[in-house]
Order: structure tokens, then sequence, then C-alpha cells
């Protein structure tokens, strides 16, 4: 009996650290500017093909960099398995635009072929629509926590 009651304590306070230093971590560098430039830098590291470490990547960039951490794991979530085919295509698109090539990309490829051919198209356009696709949400952050944090006029 006494065992289940020091893994109880224990738990709780497991439980009361994690609270601690979770609301610690949302509650920093929570000005708008720090907010909107790491919610724009997870979306670039989440756009940019990261395989499985976009969040805990953005997480530890964004602290060295003195962004809000929070911000910049939830700006990975843009990218997950029902907007990534998305992404990626438009990446490719635009590739082989910026690369002055008009290929037309078939569904029956085998994927060592696809590399071969679109890879360098996917990584440039990738990298240019993972540029934009950053500025564009940090932009739109910035503006809606900029003016949701401004005093009204109607409230003096």
């Amino acid at each position: 009996m006494r065992a289940v009651a020091n893994v109880e304590g224990r738990f709780s306070r497991l439980k009361r650290w994690i609270q601690e230093h979770l609301c610690q971590v949302l509650r920093e560098n929570a000005s708008p500017l720090r907010t909107s430039a790491g919610l724009a830098l997870g979306a670039f590291v989440g756009i940019v093909p990261s395989f499985f470490v976009g969040s805990p990547l953005a997480f530890l960039i964004a602290g060295r960099l003195g962004l809000n951490r929070a911000a910049a794991v939830v700006g990975t979530l843009f990218t997950n398995p029902v907007t990534t085919p998305f992404f990626y295509s438009i990446s490719t698109r635009l590739g082989l635009e910026i690369l002055g090539r008009h290929d037309q990309v078939t569904a029956g490829e085998a994927l060592s072929s696809m590399i071969r051919h679109y890879g360098a198209a996917f990584l440039v356009g990738n990298a240019a629509f993972a540029c934009a696709f950053a500025i564009t949400c940090g932009l739109l952050a910035y503006a809606f926590l900029f003016f949701r944090s401004a005093p009204h006029s109607a409230d003096r």
C-alpha cells in the first residue's frame, strides 16, 4: 500500500513539474514579434523536408534565437499528412517553373525515377515555397497579435 502512495506522490510531482515548465514555455518571449517569428520559423521548418524531427528542431532553433518555442512547434503543424502532398506538389511545380523546365509529372513513375528527374526542382521549389509561406504566416500572425494586444480607443 505504501508503494502505491509513493508512486502517486512521484506522479503528482512530475505532473506539477511538467505544468510549471509548460506554462513557462508558453509565456516566454511572448511579444507579438517574437511569437510571430517563432510561428514563421516553425512553418519554414515544417515545410522543408525534416523527416520527423521538424518539431524538436524548430523548438531548439527558436530557443537558441530567443523566439517563442511554443509558436515554433505550432508552426510545424501546418505540414501534416493532409497538407504534405499539396505542399510538395506545389514545391515541385514551383521548382520546375524556377528552373525553366516544363516537364509533366506522371503518376506512374517509379520513386527513384521521380527523385532523379524532379529532385533538384523539388528542392529549389521547396525552399522558395517554404520562405514565402513562412513570411506570410509570420506577417499574418504579427498583424493578428499586434492588433489584438493594442489598446482599443473605445475602451478608454
